[in-house]
């Protein structure tokens, strides 16, 4: 590369970074790495050597993360004497898919900045601020990889699975689109004739608990077809499901407890370029067919 380009590229992605609300210097060392520093990367001896196995080598360690602060969560049925209800917490639910996306896209910034095709075994950290109310965070880190001889996508894709996993799926005749993810959260008011019911000595389905926790899990699983529809993709593996329950108060009475349960799920998205037969050397001009982003998602303006 000409010190001409390497400047301009240097260029562009310190401006992405800026657009991104990322310090300039991280744009300038992942500049600086793509030209030639030693990578870094979280993959085992057994990833690495599955990725190299498929024409694909690591070219360093990506993360990206955003905090918000969640202060409106919805109107919710909380009546002292009243029955059993359920209520979807929709603004509480979509401040996590934001804090969720804003991680991701900045991941994608840095594997775009070091010319990487995508992001392989992604983990998603997620925790709350004790000492900030309403506080949480997002952390996505993995390790980018590039397919050399092949132009960089316009998005880089990003995958949960493993460096094996991601081997076996090329193998299989499909690439990884992006990561998905759905989440439902419902609160559940046990007003004081659904308490009395649940205080009886027989052994017993509580059926309304039931009900709330397979509605959130349909709500879910139904966002997360919804966003792989999204990227084009013919389907999604790897699922990773959690279903959480905890207490809350009921409104400003203290002495009576509801509980929120919230259910979610990740996956990869998967699309198929060729014949699973067939070797797969041309999947990389296939992935910018089958995942071309969005303007708000192009790193370059």
């Amino acid at each position: 590369m000409s010190s001409q380009h390497a400047d301009a590229g240097s260029a562009a992605v310190e401006a992405a970074f800026r657009q991104a609300g990322l310090p300039e210097a991280a744009g300038r060392r992942l500049a600086e790495q793509r030209r030639g520093r030693a990578w870094t990367s979280d993959l085992s001896v057994q990833e690495l050597a599955a990725i190299r196995s498929v024409g694909f080598v690591p070219v360093g360690q990506v993360m990206g993360s955003s905090i918000y602060q969640i202060n409106w969560q919805g109107y919710v049925s909380c009546r002292v004497g009243w029955g059993f209800t359920t209520t979807e917490l929709g603004p509480y639910a979509q401040a996590l898919r934001d804090v969720r996306e804003a991680a991701l896209y900045r991941l994608r910034l840095e594997a775009w900045a070091l010319g990487a095709h995508g992001v392989v075994g992604v983990h998603l950290n997620f925790r709350t601020f004790p000492e900030a109310a309403r506080a949480i965070e997002f952390t996505a880190i993995g390790t980018a990889v590039r397919r050399e001889g092949r132009e960089p996508l316009a998005t880089p894709f990003t995958s949960a699975l493993s460096g094996q996993d991601f081997a076996r799926l090329l193998h299989a005749g499909m690439v990884p689109v992006g990561l998905v993810m759905g989440l439902s959260a419902v609160h559940v008011h046990t007003g004081w004739s659904a308490r009395l019911s649940m205080s009886s000595w027989s052994n017993t389905e509580i059926g309304d608990f039931t009900a709330a926790i397979s509605a959130a899990r349909r709500r879910a699983i139904a966002r997360l077809v919804e966003d792989a529809g999204r990227m084009g993709a013919d389907g999604a593996v790897g699922s990773r499901v959690l279903l959480q329950v905890w207490r809350v108060a009921c409104g400003a009475n203290s002495e009576n407890e509801d509980h929120i349960v919230q259910f979610s799920a990740l996956s990869t998205a998967v699309a198929q370029f060729e014949n699973p037969e067939r070797t797969p050397p041309r999947l990389l001009m296939r992935l910018d067919d089958r995942a071309r982003p969005t303007s708000s998602e192009e790193f370059v303006t």
